[in-house]
């Protein structure tokens, strides 16, 4: 308005306050909470996260030297780039994980996912060197997830400040997102829609261009290379189902044949 100045308040809130906060989420940020009965709130200092990266390393199982490689060899075929294809051999060497992960998503998934990989990164960060432990980031991309309706939907800020929601047109079938091809047709779609609802702001320009590189090929991949155009060589180790297959297809074998008996 003219004659007037617009301000704006800013007001600091406590500690384990804000909109949506779970009372998990609250007691561990806290430190206070009946949540804490069933998972313990992080270290406060370095002191306390020594003791907890002792008891860690203490309990991790050595990692098998052909896993080790074939997560390194998994980095470089993606792109993850020179500090996650180091970081994975570190996991042969001793080095702890802090890890996070999620399925697959549609132009890489919510915000949730990004956010994710960019916590484990920092508290990775945090962590490395402390009490003399290597600590790497790492990422489950959980594509053998089947639920495409949870997966195949983005939502964008469109150029008038309003929310879109954009979808491909695929029905589920049953079939693990990493076995779902997505149509060139069907991709560039999408591409030109993003481009359409983006401002031509130099991140609306970038954004577009990232659905753009991604028109076809496999739904997981499409969304692992948003999250890695996004992240960047942070080296975030991906680990993805078909690696750990060799190591891991006894057990799945075991509950497939077993699955009467669990439940």
């Amino acid at each position: 308005m003219s004659g007037s100045t617009a301000s704006v308040r800013h007001e600091p809130l406590p500690l384990g306050v804000g909109p949506g906060m779970s009372a998990f989420a609250r007691a561990l940020r806290t430190g206070a909470g009946d949540a804490l009965r069933f998972l313990a709130a992080p270290p406060r200092d370095d002191e306390g996260w020594i003791h907890y990266l002792e008891s860690a390393a203490a309990a991790a199982p050595e990692m098998p030297a052909d896993l080790v490689e074939r997560l390194a060899e998994r980095q470089e075929v993606i792109g993850a780039g020179a500090q996650a294809i180091a970081n994975a051999r570190a996991l042969g060497s001793g080095a702890l994980a802090v890890v996070t992960g999620q399925q697959p998503g549609l132009l890489g998934g919510p915000l949730l996912t990004f956010h994710k990989a960019a916590g484990a990164i920092a508290l990775a960060r945090r962590l490395d060197g402390v009490g003399g432990k290597r600590v790497v980031p790492v990422f489950w991309l959980a594509s053998e997830d089947h639920d495409l309706d949870e997966a195949n939907r983005a939502v964008l800020v469109d150029r008038q400040g309003q929310a879109r929601r954009l979808r491909v047109p695929l029905e589920p079938d049953g079939r693990s997102l990493m076995d779902i091809e997505l149509e060139s047709q069907e991709a560039e779609a999408l591409a030109a829609e993003v481009r359409a609802l983006l401002p031509e702001t130099e991140r609306g320009v970038a954004a577009a261009s990232m659905a753009a590189d991604g028109r076809s090929g496999r739904f997981d991949k499409a969304c692992l290379r948003a999250l890695l155009e996004v992240l960047g060589d942070s080296g975030l180790v991906v680990v993805e189902p078909p690696v750990l297959a060799p190591q891991v297809g006894a057990t799945y074998a075991w509950l497939l044949d077993h699955a009467c008996l669990l439940y």
